[in-house]
């Protein structure tokens, strides 16, 4: 870990001056905020006749599960989930998203009305920016389409009879709102250089 700490802070130094002064503000406080966003959620039921709303807390599904007897008919269906929710930063300065970790299996999310691009997969994580889009007060809503799709982590179009497993449906992964600087390195990825001979030779990917 040490290691990849040092060659990320090398190559951000030596990469440009404007990535540096990131590297050096960060070394005096914290560059981001990671605000957990799993508690007080009110689950709505079907999406197509909600219901009164239940508060829950991720990860959530909208069956109950048993190791026994899972009956996949209980939680496929199109899901509604919401939450109301304050702006964290209200400088105008920085950037904020939202990231969902897991939900299965199709998700449509929205703030404030306004909707965000669809992500299909329920095992993949996805963020979105939503900086545009806060208020004072905001609302998210996700509703999530359950059923069984030809998407991963079903991935068969002949159905799940054709699998060995279930994959129940909700949101089966926590969220958190993430706040970034303005310019921020959002992934890093490095590969040791496995010719050379140096123990700490790598190529970082920014």
């Amino acid at each position: 870990r040490k290691f990849l700490q040092s060659a990320v802070m090398a190559g951000a130094a030596l990469s440009s001056p404007s990535l540096k002064a990131i590297v050096d503000r960060r070394s005096k406080g914290p560059a981001h905020l990671s605000i957990p966003f799993d508690h007080d959620w009110m689950f709505l039921g079907k999406a197509a006749t909600p219901s009164k709303p239940v508060p829950v807390t991720l990860p959530h599904s909208p069956a109950k599960l048993s190791w026994q007897a899972w009956e996949p008919e209980l939680w496929e269906d199109v899901w509604l989930y919401r939450k109301t929710f304050a702006d964290p930063v209200k400088t105008g300065n920085q950037r904020t998203f939202l990231k969902f970790r897991g939900a299965m299996v199709t998700a449509d999310v929205s703030v404030n009305g306004s909707a965000l691009p669809q992500h299909k997969g329920g095992y993949l994580p996805f963020a979105h920016e939503i900086t545009s889009l806060l208020r004072d007060s905001n609302i998210v809503e996700v509703r999530l389409d359950s059923r069984f799709q030809n998407v991963p982590p079903e991935g068969s179009a002949k159905g799940r009879s054709s699998i060995d497993y279930y994959v129940p449906g909700g949101m089966i992964r926590g969220v958190t709102l993430l706040v970034v600087p303005q310019i921020y390195i959002r992934d890093v990825f490095a590969k040791p250089d496995r010719k050379s001979t140096r123990l700490n030779s790598s190529h970082i990917t920014i």
